[in-house]
Parts: structure tokens; C-alpha cells; sequence
């Protein structure tokens, strides 16, 4: 169990105040043939066979890969890149997750909200991880909003401006009620004093991740534990059709 060090509450507290409020969506799992997937996007030729499935790491959902074996003296081709929305679309059976992110095989078939509608919204009826997203504007905003939250002299974040946007990626606007009623305890007081600054460190890749999303056009994405009091928040991003949509 990895319990948020005091310093951290405020981004622990505004991870929860961003994903309380939203929907969750419904979902009817069907599960993804890797190997189907790897025959079909890379069929065989008078030089390859079709392509067939291997995996780099168990524990991490997106090191599925695709190879080609030769036939006669052609060479192997291989760390061919896997398109698993494919297989679901190819069926037309909704969107592809990894409804555990450190389970290679995780991956599903699934249906969710239709991208489009909204600044983000919540996957959470895997067995132990959810995961926000954000439209690609919303991802742009709350990358604005941590520039202008970072103190250019010390390289760290503001406490009271990030209690701010706790608000605004709750769904207010920055200092709303909605912000201060899911802080407490010395949470509260650095959002209210603007008391001390958190390292990029203590924001476990958010930063880095909304700045890396903005420039590949994506949207931003948090995976956390069903269980909110314990594990760590993954921040990433995604370009997925099947996530990341335009707002």
C-alpha cells in the first residue's frame, strides 16, 4: 500500500475530486484475440507467414507485438506494432482497453460512451483499475493550467494554484466549492495559505504527461486503483480513436 506522502495531498485530493463527480461508464467485455489480430493485419505473403503474437512484458498491457516468420531464406520480420481497436472494430464489438494496464492480458472489447460529448470521462468496471480521460481541449487547458501554476524560479508547482485546478478539472471553474469541499486537513490549509510547492515529483507524471499529450495531439489519462486509498496514480496519454476525442 503506497500511502501519499503529506505534501501530496493536495494533488491526491484533486485526482479524487476529478473522477468522484463523473459517470461511470457500462460496459460488456468480450475478449481480444492478440494472435487473430497479428493474422489479420499482417497476412501472409510469398516471402512471410502471417503474422502470429508475442509479448514483451506480462505485467504491462501495451508490449504486445506482432512478427512474420520467413518462408525459405526471407528473415524474420518482427516488433511489428499491434492495432488491437482493429480486431474490435473488425467485429463490431465497441472499443479495445486494457481494463488492467499491468496485465498484458487484459485487453477487451468493450462498449463505452461515444467520444465527443463531454470533457472526459471514467472507465471503471474492470476488476481493479479505473481510468479517466480528457478530451484532447480539456487535456490542453489543464496543460495551461500546470504552466501557469509552476513557479519559474524554483522549478515547482503552487499549492494554492493547484488547489485551483482541482476545481477546474472537477468541472468548476478554479477555487470552487466543488475543489474546497473534496480537500481536507493540511490539504485545505496549503490550498488556503498557498503554503509550500510540490515538486514535479509529487504530481507522478501528470505534468509530464499532459505536456506529452498536447504535442502528440492526445488526451490526457489517469489509471488508478478501484481501491482510491492506496496505489499509484498512472498519468499517461492516448491518440486512441476509441478514447481521445475533440471538444
Amino acid at each position: 500500500m503506497r500511502i501519499f506522502p503529506t505534501i501530496s495531498g493536495v494533488l491526491a485530493a484533486f485526482v479524487f475530486a476529478a473522477t468522484l463527480g463523473a459517470p461511470q461508464a457500462a460496459a460488456k467485455d468480450t475478449d481480444v484475440s492478440i494472435q487473430e489480430q497479428c493474422q489479420s493485419q499482417y497476412p501472409a505473403t510469398s516471402s512471410l507467414k502471417a503474422g502470429s503474437a508475442y509479448l514483451l512484458d506480462e505485467h504491462n498491457a501495451y508490449t504486445w507485438r506482432c512478427k512474420q516468420d520467413p518462408i525459405g531464406s526471407a528473415k524474420a520480420v518482427t516488433n511489428l506494432s499491434v492495432d488491437v481497436q482493429a480486431y474490435c472494430t473488425r467485429h463490431k464489438l465497441g472499443n479495445a482497453m486494457a481494463r488492467d494496464i499491468d496485465n498484458a492480458y487484459s485487453w477487451k472489447c468493450a462498449t463505452t460512451p461515444m467520444p465527443g460529448s463531454g470533457d472526459s470521462w471514467i472507465d471503471c468496471s474492470g476488476t481493479v483499475v479505473c481510468t479517466k480521460y480528457w478530451s484532447r481541449a480539456k487535456t490542453s487547458d489543464i496543460n495551461k493550467e500546470l504552466g501557469i501554476a509552476k513557479l519559474a524560479d524554483t522549478g515547482q508547482y503552487a499549492a494554492a494554484a493547484l488547489c485551483g485546478l482541482a476545481g477546474f478539472m472537477a468541472g468548476g471553474g478554479p477555487a470552487s466549492p466543488m475543489s474546497a469541499a473534496a480537500l481536507t486537513g493540511v490539504a485545505v490549509l496549503a490550498c488556503k495559505n498557498g503554503a509550500s510547492a510540490l515538486a514535479p515529483s509529487d504530481l507522478n507524471g501528470m505534468d509530464t504527461a499532459a505536456a506529452a499529450a498536447v504535442t502528440a495531439n492526445g488526451c490526457l489519462q489517469v489509471a488508478f486503483p478501484k481501491d482510491r486509498g492506496a496505489g499509484t496514480r498512472k498519468w499517461s496519454y492516448t491518440t486512441d480513436h476509441g478514447y481521445c476525442w475533440d471538444k
